[in-house]
């Protein structure tokens, strides 16, 4: 292998590893129980590989700009319903959606219009997990570090 080839091979692994790192491979995830108020969140039902989440949330949150504050865009939801290694990628059930900080009545109706449902959750304990949401690989690597 000639000393070109061999340049071009490690920038594009180190272009690569920058990549990954950058999407939150190397990133400790911080899991902590927090007490939340009563909230509302907004989500849509999906089925299908966990590759497609990435997708799901970029459609989702160009669905819901203008509408929900950046605050809200930036806290994404998700709920996993099967495990992929006993379900077809296929068939694998889950959600993705944005938490809404100040919902109104108006506001529900306006995003339940564009194909979300609205679940109000009570005030409870909840386990909270803080990752990175950089690239479009962000979720699917968040995802699949949790298992």
């Amino acid at each position: 292998m000639s000393v070109v080839r061999k340049s071009i091979a490690v920038c594009l692994l180190a272009v690569l590893v920058g990549y990954l790192a950058n999407s939150g491979l190397f990133r400790p995830i911080d899991v902590e129980i927090v007490s939340k108020d009563r909230m509302a969140i907004a989500f849509r039902r999906e089925r299908g590989a966990f590759q497609n989440i990435p997708v799901k949330y970029e459609e989702a949150y160009k669905t819901l700009s203008g509408i929900l504050s950046e605050d809200d865009l930036n806290i994404g939801v998700s709920f996993y319903f099967d495990d992929p290694s006993k379900v077809q990628q296929d068939n694998l059930r889950w959600t993705i959606g944005y938490v809404m900080s100040n919902p109104t009545e108006d506001l529900e109706r306006t995003v339940a219009s564009m194909g979300f449902d609205i679940i109000h959750l009570p005030l409870s304990e909840a386990a909270r997990t803080i990752f990175p949401f950089r690239t479009q690989f962000s979720p699917m690597i968040g995802a699949m570090r949790c298992e």
